[in-house]
């Protein structure tokens, strides 16, 4: 009796993809690698989505409500979020092209980085609004977020650096 091995549940155990090789065929490992690519570029084009919406929301909604200090601090979150998206796009470019770990660390590592980053802004920014003092709390974050992004830039230069043409 043979048991059918599915790529799609071996993706989300966080193994590095050399891992994948002891486990899949060939045909299999190929589907794994082009599944993570397709997560990042999903990932990359929700964060676009939402950077767009929360964008026009800030220069249209936000404008009458906060103060000029606060609206350029939510931009911030907008800019570096839209940024990061076309930065996870790009990944899912190179990762097509090049087969390197590094990417796939990078991106993962860009995507909550954003999260944490724009996301904590975003918080901080409305907090007033939405009237929760609890909220405070995301002022710790945000660097933590901004670390997790420098170290995915660094991880597509590492890749860059380890890459075989």
């Amino acid at each position: 009796m043979t048991v059918k091995r599915s790529p799609n549940f071996v993706i989300y155990l966080g193994f590095p993809k050399s891992f994948y090789r002891i486990l899949l065929t060939n045909k299999e490992y190929k589907l794994t690698t082009q599944i993570m690519a397709k997560g990042i570029l999903i990932k990359g084009g929700i964060l676009g989505v939402i950077a767009v919406l929360l964008g026009a929301f800030g220069a249209h909604a936000l404008k009458e409500v906060l103060t000029s200090e606060h609206l350029a601090s939510f931009q911030t979150g907008v800019s570096y979020q839209m940024i990061h998206a076309i930065v996870l796009l790009f990944l899912f470019l190179l990762m097509n092209k090049f087969e390197s770990k590094y990417f796939k660390i990078a991106a993962t590592l860009i995507f909550w980085g954003i999260i944490l980053f724009s996301g904590s802004i975003y918080v901080l920014t409305l907090k007033n609004i939405i009237g929760i003092e609890l909220l405070k709390f995301a002022g710790p974050i945000t660097p933590v977020g901004g670390l997790l992004i420098i170290s995915g830039w660094g991880c597509i230069v590492w890749g860059g650096l380890k890459m075989k043409i």
